[in-house]
């Protein structure tokens, strides 16, 4: 994980974070770099909430099983910081995050099989809370 989107995580642990739109710094980037931000897409009525872009991020460098070592990771430093800072709602966060990251890992190969794990997932509202809401549960029915 990219130290930006750790100190973020972090920090978004255990305090409130509001995102700005208002750009705070500037950017340099060139065509051959390796990592960078990626180009702007122009704003539609459905942003995602801060869960789904941060799923979104994570996703787009990192397996279930980097989210699961990012997650553990995290999980731990919260632990030991349990006496300075209110952690309850981050580990809350963590373990459910990771139980609905371990539900959509396993689900098993006979898609009608999976159906009851999914609806548990919906109804709990897990998959609008850590994914796309009813567009990930559809796909993972039929993926």
């Amino acid at each position: 994980m990219i130290h930006d989107g750790w100190i973020a995580l972090t920090i978004a642990a255990v305090a409130d974070v509001v995102p700005i739109e208002e750009p705070l710094i500037k950017y340099r980037q060139h065509a051959r770099q390796q990592i960078g931000a990626p180009a702007r897409a122009e704003k539609t009525a459905e942003q995602p909430g801060p869960v789904q872009a941060l799923d979104r991020a994570f996703r787009r460098r990192n397996t279930t099983a980097d989210l699961h070592k990012i997650l553990a990771t995290l999980e731990e430093r919260l632990l030991s910081e349990g006496n300075s800072y209110d952690t309850r709602k981050a580990l809350s966060f963590i373990g459910d995050y990771s139980f609905h990251l371990n539900v959509r890992a396993n689900l098993p190969q006979n898609r009608l099989n999976r159906l009851p794990r999914i609806l548990r997932e919906l109804v709990t509202l897990r998959y609008h809370e850590y994914a796309n809401g009813f567009k990930s549960a559809a796909k993972d029915l039929v993926s």
